[in-house]
């Protein structure tokens, strides 16, 4: 029973938009180093999702699996993995050459989960 409570996302720290460790992992630590890892991510992933926004609503797949497969592996790198897991599947309506009706709403999701990293990050970076 132990071990479905530690992979419940409703319990531990599984429900967390950063796993900080990961995060510090790869800085070394560094706080000035994590502070500017963190800016860029931020500024670029926004971006991202604004292009993959405009590639749903112009009907383009091809640009929607390139930037998801981007941004999604940047999040997981990072250790935002709700994130991560959302533009997947964006990647994969983009992969299959059909924008299905929720990939608006995945994308708004997405846009959502990175105000909530943002959020997240601003309260342990200062």
């Amino acid at each position: 029973m132990a071990t479905n409570q530690a992979n419940n996302p409703a319990t531990g720290n599984h429900n967390l938009p950063v796993d900080m460790e990961r995060l510090m992992d790869l800085t070394g630590g560094e706080v000035e180093m994590l502070r500017e890892l963190v800016d860029m991510y931020l500024v670029q992933t926004a971006a991202q999702l604004a292009v993959i926004s405009a590639a749903i609503r112009n009907h383009q797949p091809d640009t929607i699996r390139i930037e998801a497969h981007s941004c999604g592996g940047a999040s997981n790198t990072m250790g935002i993995t709700r994130l991560g897991q959302i533009l997947l599947e964006l990647e994969r309506q983009g992969k299959s050459g059909i924008i299905l009706p929720n990939a608006a709403e995945l994308c708004q999701e997405a846009q959502s989960e990175l105000g909530r990293v943002k959020e997240f990050l601003a309260g342990k970076l200062g």
